[in-house]
C-alpha cells in the first residue's frame, strides 16, 4: 500500500508540473495572440494611413490631368488659329521673311 501511495504521489506531482508547464504555453501563447494583434492593428493603421494617401495623390493627379487636357486644347485651338493665319498670310510672310530675313515659322 505504501509503494501505491509513493506511485499516487509521483503521478500527481507529474500532473502538477504538466499542468504549470501547460500554463506557461497558454500565458506564452496570449501574449504572442496579444502582440500579434497589436503588429496587425499597426499594420492595417499603416496601411489605411497609404491609402488614404494615394487616394490624394489621385484626386490631385485627376486635377493635374484635366487641366492638361484643357491647356491641350487650348494650345491646339490656337496652334490651328496660327496655321490658318499662316496659310492665309503666306505670302506676305514670304515677303517680310525676305525683307526681314526671318526663318520660316513652319
Amino acid at each position: 500500500l505504501h509503494s501505491r501511495e509513493r506511485e499516487l504521489l509521483i503521478s500527481e506531482e507529474k500532473l502538477k508540473n504538466e499542468t504549470r508547464m501547460l500554463q506557461a504555453e497558454i500565458e506564452r501563447l496570449q501574449s504572442h495572440l496579444v502582440a500579434s494583434s497589436k503588429l496587425w492593428g499597426d499594420e492595417n493603421n499603416t496601411l489605411r494611413e497609404e491609402l488614404e494617401k494615394a487616394e490624394e495623390t489621385a484626386v490631385e493627379a485627376k486635377v493635374i490631368h484635366a487641366q492638361l487636357a484643357c491647356d491641350k486644347e487650348i494650345f491646339l485651338t490656337k496652334y490651328k488659329n496660327l496655321a490658318k493665319f499662316v496659310k492665309k498670310h503666306k505670302k506676305t510672310l514670304k515677303k517680310a521673311e525676305v525683307l526681314f530675313d526671318l526663318p520660316d515659322p513652319l
